[in-house]
């Protein structure tokens, strides 16, 4: 090859744009901003061996190959594993690998990364051992200029973008411009956010002691005003962990149990407001229920919904869910309250009890017995359908079970055969206004079977629970996990009104009293846990962040209520709703997102840096699909200060190891 500093170099420019962060899911300019970068670093490469051509040149050159190629490795997976905001504290990882080595471990992989430098050296000196100075300092010159070129371009196209998000930058160049303010550079929100957060996280680890925004006065606004008869104890290291002034010592008498609904959400109900109801029994168990019209679910994955329910907390992790984190199995959830004051625990699903690592993270949590797909062929429980084992079955065998318990228990039912892709043999009759033909999509008509399914072998464990004798003195509460982002395809909908079916949930309570209820105020999965301490006359220490759904509605109303998507989140107060900038849950073999194009300002404004759009909520809880964004916000703004805080929560416990004992500096 007669000219290698050319094509060399050429091909290491691709490695790095291909290796980039998230490169396959970056937009049109956050491709430019990682070309553009991606030129730098190969001028960088090049700049050793341009000066001298000895073998500490080569070896130079090749380490930072190296580390450019491993910090794009490690930042992709990270982000993917772990953060789910337009953050990468990449000490973290490097923290978090050094602690994976054992010393022997460290030494072996230090020298395996010894040798691969050394080798990449060779390499290099074997491909420019025949290029003069002058063709590398051409090629290093080009590179630059392609640096200053792209960069300026991405520069203008950043500013005149109507709204820029996460997908529009590169995350090395995000810490490039925040490690070195340059004039070439875009100086964002987001930036001087990400310095603020380190600086916060540095504060803590130095005087153990949170920053004084994360305090507990500072998070009530956002979590909404502290029950009465509870106080803060620690408002400087534990902000959320609260004591009641008398505690509850008496055993509960009575039982409760949370149906939780694979992909039900509310629009497709009767009760709120559907047409053509997919749900005629539970619009009918709503007469005879307590019923939360403006309920939502904080979480696009089922997973990341129970430990919401279960843990009054958020759970803001990027795809994989926080039942992975160490950090966090030792919260104490609302089974591990229960069964601390007597109350036999449950959970009962008809798929893997390893999904979501379940297995080993529900008994952490609380749950005495975990009866998943194989305790349930166990037990001669085989009717299959869908993702394992029918709801119909299911239910039948957990109120078997229920009903031999002795003592006072705790269970959660999580239903499954309402999953995607909903084009299942349903072996059950359908009402005509699920069946007639209709222009609004095969996969939208067949989500509503699947509800109706869901609906009738709800019917069934009702019908079998009221001849019982539990029905007496249990508590049962109903709601779905999330929505489905499936839609009726002969309307247009934006992506407020998207974001309002996918999140609305129904919310039911059965109790033995019957008595109708309709709550209007809002609430979501945050608020369940809570809710049973005061059905069962419970009063603790927590950490919850909801409040129960019996608050009064001004108590209720006044907080967020967040709405986590996979790296992004939105949220809702009483007066407005709030979704990040093409915001979109695409599972699997769902329908492909959208384009989002009329759900943007029309004009280039100082809005560019704005990355979330809202409207008055008034206007999106009727499921109106033509409402579109009035005004904008941006995500780095104080409404994240709670979400922060829950971050900072993953290096240092939210809440003390026991609520018997005092707290020492020690423990921080």
């Amino acid at each position: 090859m007669q000219y290698p500093a050319v094509f060399v170099p050429l091909i290491l420019w691709v490695l790095f744009i291909i290796t980039s962060p998230n490169s396959l899911k970056l937009s049109s300019i956050g491709l430019l901003d990682t070309a553009s970068i991606s030129a730098l670093l190969c001028a960088l490469v090049l700049l050793p061996l341009m000066i001298t051509r000895s073998f500490i040149a080569h070896l130079i050159s090749a380490a930072m190959i190296l580390i450019i190629i491993c910090f794009n490795v490690g930042a992709t997976l990270y982000s993917l594993t772990y953060n789910s905001y337009p953050t990468l504290d990449f000490s973290n990882v490097i923290g978090s690998g050094i602690h994976l080595f054992s010393v022997l471990q460290f030494l072996l992989a230090g020298l395996t990364i010894t040798l691969v430098t050394w080798l990449i050296s060779k390499i290099l000196s074997q491909v420019t051992s025949n290029t003069s100075t002058f063709k590398l300092t051409i090629t290093t010159v080009l590179f630059c200029l392609v640096f200053i070129i792209t960069q300026d371009s991405y520069k203008s196209s950043y500013k005149a973008r109507p709204i820029s998000i996460l997908t529009d930058t590169n995350a090395a160049g995000f810490l490039l411009r925040s490690a070195l303010p340059l004039p070439i550079w875009v100086q964002d929100i987001e930036t001087m956010k990400y310095h603020e957060r380190i600086a916060s996280l540095n504060h803590f680890k130095e005087f153990h002691e949170l920053p004084e925004k994360y305090h507990a006065d500072s998070l009530r606004k956002f979590i909404g005003a502290q029950p009465q008869n509870y106080s803060t104890p620690y408002p400087k290291t534990y902000p959320l962990y609260q004591t009641p002034v008398n505690s509850t010592s008496s055993r509960p008498k009575e039982n409760v149990i949370i149906i939780l609904l694979e992909s039900v959400r509310a629009s497709e109900m009767g009760i709120y407001g559907a047409k053509n109801s997919a749900s005629p029994f539970m619009d009918s168990l709503a007469k005879q229920s307590k019923v939360f019209k403006n309920a939502y679910s904080t979480a696009p994955l089922t997973g990341k919904s129970e430990f919401a329910i279960n843990c009054s907390t958020l759970d803001f992790f990027a795809d994989s869910s926080a039942s992975y984190q160490d950090t966090l199995k030792n919260k104490r959830c609302i089974a591990n309250i229960l069964k601390d004051y007597g109350l036999a625990t449950y959970w009962f699903h008809g798929n893997e009890k390893e999904f979501y690592n379940r297995g080993e993270f529900l008994p952490k949590i609380g749950y005495q017995h975990v009866i998943g797909e194989q305790e349930l062929n166990e037990a001669n429980v085989s009717d299959i359908l869908a993702w394992g084992i029918s709801d119909t079955a299911l239910f039948k065998h957990a109120l078997k079970t229920l009903e031999n318990e002795q003592q006072p228990f705790f269970a959660e039912i999580l239903t499954l055969s309402n999953h995607l892709p909903f084009d299942y043999e349903w072996n059950i009759d359908f009402p005509k206004n699920l069946t007639e033909a209709n222009n609004k999509g095969v996969y939208f008509n067949d989500y509503r079977k699947g509800i109706y399914y869901t609906d009738q072998a709800l019917k069934q464990f009702f019908t079998e629970f009221w001849k019982s004798d539990l029905a007496s003195n249990t508590h049962v509460i109903v709601t779905g996990d999330h929505g489905i982002w499936a839609f009726d395809k002969s309307k247009t909908y934006s992506q407020l009104s998207k974001d309002e079916h996918f999140f609305r949930v129904p919310l039911i309570i059965w109790s033995p009293d019957k008595q109708q209820e309709i709550h209007t105020a809002l609430s979501s999965h945050l608020d369940i846990a809570p809710t049973i301490l005061e059905l069962l006359d419970i009063k603790t220490d927590n950490s919850f962040i909801g409040k129960s759904l019996f608050s009064s509605e001004e108590e209720l109303n006044n907080r967020l209520l967040y709405t986590m998507y996979h790296r992004d989140f939105g949220y809702r107060t009483a007066t407005e709703a709030c979704a990040p900038v093409n915001g979109c849950m695409d599972f699997l073999n769902t329908p492909q997102c959208s384009d989002w194009a009329t759900a943007l300002p029309k004009a280039a404004t100082e809005e560019n840096k704005l990355d979330m759009i809202c409207s008055p909520i008034s206007e999106v809880q009727d499921f109106n699909h033509e409402v579109f964004p009035t005004h904008y916000r941006s995500s780095a703004d104080d409404h994240r200060i709670l979400l922060d805080y829950l971050q900072i929560g993953l290096k240092y416990k939210l809440e003390p190891d026991s609520a018997n004992h005092s707290i020492s500096q020690s423990e921080i």
